[in-house]
């Protein structure tokens, strides 16, 4: 029979001399893997497959999913489209009905920002299959879209039934995050609608948006004028700075300063802890950028709204990151009112669940911390009790001790008497002498002969 061996190493040689080949065999066999194991209905060893796939089509982390600050969103998306492309076949029903409510999600997103026509939304688009068909996330964004354009452009019915759909999901799934913000905005779009077509005192809100429409005018010239941007677009020109911008921003400031009205002043207060808020979480308090906004001051010297409500959004964003459950929750509350207060304005809703979730992110946090220290306290106990049973005069003070004051042990005078006892006995000299002078007084005859029992049993008590 011939030897395989020089068959297997002209194989090792080739998968070296094409590293591309090696990794194509490693993705087929993987995607065998996760099929077996969607097979077996192994849910776990699936999710560990998928996550070797997406490291090895994307080179990043799979256990963190966003794009790393070395990476343009362009190759971020081209590398997602090979791990999509992958994993395409793996998708079971639930999983394909989870994206088609993610992409929507992000769909809005971009439809907001005004970035539907980016770059990198462009190549998420266009990622198809071998066999020309889009990967589900490509034609589950290219529906999105057309659902929010839908959405937008919908009269109070149709907003209305559309809206209905994640009030349920919101309840079926609580603690979804894509169900609730989308609850959210489609649930503050249709107040806003509804608003409008209320025929009671239609004529003041004719008024209303007759003379906002001209404030919204005039602002806009200042700050075409102040800035040489389009007030309509809400991205920068490829040619202008953050910096550069945010020293036109301030003469925008300047000049607008003083036709703000105590309500938009109000509203600027809690952008300002939103932006703030985001800075921090994101480590970008440090920029060029922000510093020239918080320094932007009006001609008396004061600084003028914006800069004042981001010095004070920081100050609160600061506060906030340092607080207790019982401060974090009082914010939610406050956002909660406001919400209910103002159920047209989709700030306070988001934030009023922004602050929700992070009040349940600082319990699980303190839980998980109470459980660690549980754990090592209940761990030490038990080590030093072994150590004390086996005859270390050192351990036998030392729990004596800790049962004596309560550090560390529940406080026991009974069990304390009876560690010194055998740290007595045991050579502990004249510490465990007086420990055992110091708790002798109050002790009991039946006390003392308790202690004599557990210490004829050498029993490890604490």
């Amino acid at each position: 029979m011939k030897s395989i061996l020089p068959v297997f190493w002209m194989m090792v040689c080739l998968l070296a001399t094409f590293p591309g080949m090696a990794d194509d065999v490693r993705l087929q066999h993987l995607i065998l893997q996760a099929q077996e194991a969607i097979a077996r209905n192994d849910d776990a060893e699936k999710h560990r497959v998928v996550g070797e796939i997406y490291e090895l089509t994307t080179g990043m982390d799979p256990t963190f999913k966003d794009s790393t600050e070395s990476l343009s969103d362009e190759e971020y998306e081209k590398r997602r489209c090979l791990y999509h492309k992958a994993i395409a076949p793996l998708r079971t029903r639930e999983e394909l009905e989870v994206i088609r409510h993610e992409e929507r999600f992000y769909a809005y997103i971009a439809v907001q920002q005004g970035e539907t026509e980016d770059e990198d939304l462009r190549i998420r688009m266009e990622c198809v299959q071998d066999n020309g068909e889009p990967v589900p996330e490509a034609k589950a964004m290219h529906e999105g879209l057309a659902w929010v354009k839908r959405f937008i452009e919908s009269d109070i019915a149709e907003a209305q039934t559309m809206a209905r759909e994640y009030d349920e999901l919101s309840k079926l799934h609580p603690d979804d995050t894509t169900y609730k913000w989308l609850n959210i905005v489609m649930n503050a779009y249709v107040y806003r609608k509804r608003a409008e077509l209320d025929p009671k005192n239609s004529e003041q809100r004719l008024i209303a948006r007759n003379n906002e429409a001209e404030r919204d005018r005039i602002f806009s010239e200042i700050f075409e004028q102040t800035t040489g941007q389009d007030a309509k677009l809400e991205t920068l020109r490829d040619s202008l700075s953050p910096e550069e911008y945010e020293k036109r921003a301030c003469l925008y400031f300047k000049a607008t300063a003083p036709l703000h009205t105590q309500e938009e002043l109000e509203h600027l207060g809690h952008e300002a802890r939103i932006d703030a808020y985001r800075f921090i979480t994101l480590e970008k308090t440090e920029t060029n950028a922000l510093r020239i906004r918080m320094k932007c001051v009006q001609d008396t010297g004061d600084p003028v709204p914006e800069a004042k409500a981001l010095r004070e959004g920081f100050a609160w964003a600061k506060r906030l990151h340092e607080s207790d459950i019982a401060e974090t929750n009082s914010v939610a509350q406050e956002y909660e009112a406001l919400s209910k207060r103002h159920p047209g304005n989709e700030m306070y809703q988001w934030f009023h669940f922004l602050m929700s979730s992070l009040v349940d992110q600082k319990r699980a946090k303190r839980d998980r911390e109470e459980s660690m220290r549980d754990l090592e306290i209940s761990t030490f106990r038990m080590t030093l009790a072994q150590q004390a049973n086996r005859g270390d005069v050192a351990a036998q003070l030392e729990i004596a001790r800790h049962l004596e004051t309560g550090n560390k042990f529940e406080q026991n005078t009974h069990f304390a008497y009876y560690w010194y006892k055998r740290a007595q006995q045991n050579g502990g000299g004249e510490e465990a002498q007086k420990g055992m002078d110091r708790l002798l007084p109050p002790l009991t005859e039946i006390d003392l002969m308790r202690v004599k029992h557990w210490l004829e049993d050498k029993i490890p008590m604490y």
